[in-house]
Parts: structure tokens; sequence; C-alpha cells
């Protein structure tokens, strides 16, 4: 995780040096930020998550497991989506 960060940082910053307009014109890129955010907070949530339940037994359903589960198709798909079809 930490090498696709650092990467995709140094990938942000090769192609500002390139073309200083990037972050005005590009709103499909600020929303995949968003997103890949969102995602790095889930992740250390997640890790949360498993502490706790080893510690623990779970405080809440399965169902809420269930759902969590599907959470970063979701966001993969939202980025996967703002890259390649650049809405806006």
């Amino acid at each position: 995780m930490w090498a696709t960060l650092i990467t995709g940082g140094l990938l942000i910053w090769a192609n500002m040096q390139v073309d200083v307009n990037l972050f005005k014109t590009g709103g499909w890129l600020h929303a995949k930020l968003l997103f890949v955010l969102f995602l790095v907070v889930y992740t250390f949530y997640l890790g949360k998550t498993v502490r706790d339940l080893a510690e623990a037994a779970p405080a809440k359903s399965g169902k809420f497991y269930r759902i969590l589960n599907e959470v970063p198709t979701l966001l993969m798909i939202f980025i996967v989506v703002m890259v390649i079809a650049k809405p806006f």
C-alpha cells in the first residue's frame, strides 16, 4: 500500500511538472484521489476491526461485516471509472 501511495504521488508530481493545469482542469482526478483516500481510511479501519475481533466477540452483526466486505469493491469500481471515463 505504501509503495503504491508513494509512486502514485510521484506520478502526480511528475505530471504536474509537465501540465501545470492538471489540478485545475482534472475534476476526475480530484474524485479519484478522494476515493483513494476513502480506501486508505477504510484499510486502517479494517485493521482496527481485526484487532477488536481478536480481543473480544463481534460487537456487530454478521450482516454488517458482509456489507463492510463490499466497500472496497465499490470504491475500486468508482476509481477505475474515474480514470477510464474521465467524466468531468
